[in-house]
């Protein structure tokens, strides 16, 4: 007779039958010794096979494209305050002219 380390019992809730699975630990062990040797692989290839690294004129690309992004960013704001203030003042304009018209 085989000794059991543990016991999984599965109940699926549209079945009336249940489901059993004894687990040794020889069998806890081999799936131990499994994932570890999968992640030490994992591990080793990725330390084979780096990424890419960016070379120098890549890098100095998208550092240029990123500042003249900022730039661009940069104006947007200042367009997006000079547009609120001209909205504002054309509402106050149009507030007073609302006024003037109806005390008249």
């Amino acid at each position: 007779m085989k000794t059991k380390f543990c016991d999984l019992i599965v109940i699926a809730p549209e079945s009336p039958n249940i489901c059993k699975v004894r687990v040794s630990s020889q069998a806890l062990l081999i799936i131990l010794g499994a994932f570890v040797l999968s992640f030490c692989l994992a591990v080793a290839f990725s330390y084979m096979f780096p990424s890419e690294k960016l070379n120098e004129l890549n890098r100095s690309r998208l550092q240029a494209e990123n500042q003249a992004l900022e730039v661009e960013n940069k104006n947007l704001e200042l367009r997006t305050g000079k547009l609120d203030f001209q909205l504002s003042t054309l509402e106050k304009t149009s507030q007073r002219i609302s006024d003037l018209l109806k005390t008249d």
